[in-house]
């Protein structure tokens, strides 16, 4: 693990040698950090990043919140340049982990905020420590969740007493995955044709493509739609 900010005096780029000791010696380098610089080193390769939702936002430097679709873009962006797993947390909306082959999305319980202070360490710790224990990433990810949640509903650091009460509030969100399964692959047909159509290779109709993207615009209304809603439950 290497986590925070760097000390006073010390340059970035001891970023790119840490990297390159954790790659030649076979260690699994995890990154807790919201320095920006670091993503000029990660094509040595990363295990796994851990930004919370601003902290993804400022290293492509966008000013706006970002979307549940953004996310995914950018922590997309992040494994095509080096990272193997992206775990972004999202405060009182959850997580969501990413890797080549798997997006899964987890909610967060209900609670009273006393202190979010190390809530993103326990979050990141809690779902490294269930995966090294043989957890599935679905499982691993909301007891991440609700252990996260356990320490901003405590003045210190959760003990993990009322983490499996917690655990009966998180949703894995299977709804968000199905769209996004099915958002990917509209978006890959659609690169796909354009590619053939810059190639001169034969492709599909200018009214057949139309309705793909009339479908894929749509699709891009339901996933707001389903977002509005789901924010709106969590606030009641």
């Amino acid at each position: 693990f290497v986590c925070g900010s760097l000390p006073r005096g010390i340059d970035i780029s001891i970023y790119e040698e840490i990297i390159k000791i954790c790659k030649n010696n076979n260690i699994k380098l995890i990154l807790d950090t919201s320095s920006k610089e670091v993503l000029e080193y990660l094509h040595h390769g990363v295990y796994l990043i851990k930004p919370n939702d601003e902290e993804l936002a400022d290293f492509f430097n966008i000013k706006h919140p970002l979307s549940v679709e953004e996310i995914e873009i950018y922590a997309k962006k992040l494994i095509e340049m080096g990272c193997e797993k992206i775990l972004v947390s999202r405060g009182e909306y959850g997580a969501i982990y990413f890797d080549k082959n798997h997006t899964v999305a987890v909610t967060a319980p209900k609670g009273v905020v006393v202190n979010t202070a190390c809530s993103g360490d326990t979050l990141l710790g809690t779902f490294i420590g269930k995966s090294y224990l043989g957890e599935t990433i679905e499982m691993a990810l909301a007891y991440a969740s609700a252990s996260a949640s356990s320490t901003a509903f405590t003045e210190g650091i959760t003990n993990f007493e009322n983490v499996p009460e917690l655990l009966k509030q998180v949703n894995i969100d299977i709804i968000f995955f199905f769209l996004l399964v099915v958002k990917a692959i509209i978006s890959f047909y659609l690169i796909n044709e354009k590619k053939k159509s810059i190639l001169n290779i034969p492709s599909i109709s200018n009214e057949k493509a139309n309705k793909i993207y009339y479908y894929n615009r749509r699709l891009n209304l339901v996933i707001a739609i389903y977002f509005f809603l789901n924010a709106m439950y969590s606030y009641q």
